[in-house]
């Protein structure tokens, strides 16, 4: 596993998809991160009353699609991540 240092923004990749056969609408993604880390500022998504989790609003998601999403997260400490999504 890679290795970060506090307060330096570290790249998540995540993908969604739809892999049923009919368009999935109003879909969201909740990602709540492990204690130990944090959103970076930029990047987006809104925010939830719990501090590691944020929910992006996709839209309608048609078949087979599979839209990527990489989010910045910052480790506070020397903890290791884990992202439930």
């Amino acid at each position: 596993p890679k290795q970060a240092t506090a307060d330096a923004p570290v790249p998540v990749r995540l993908t969604v998809a739809n892999a049923g056969r009919v368009p999935a609408t109003d879909a969201k993604l909740t990602v709540t991160l492990s204690p130990g880390f944090e959103f970076a500022k930029e990047d987006g998504g809104e925010k939830t009353q719990q501090p590691h989790q944020r929910v992006w609003e996709l839209g309608t998601l048609p078949p087979g699609v599979v839209r990527p999403l990489t989010l910045r997260v910052r480790p506070t400490d020397g903890r290791e991540l884990r992202v439930l999504a």
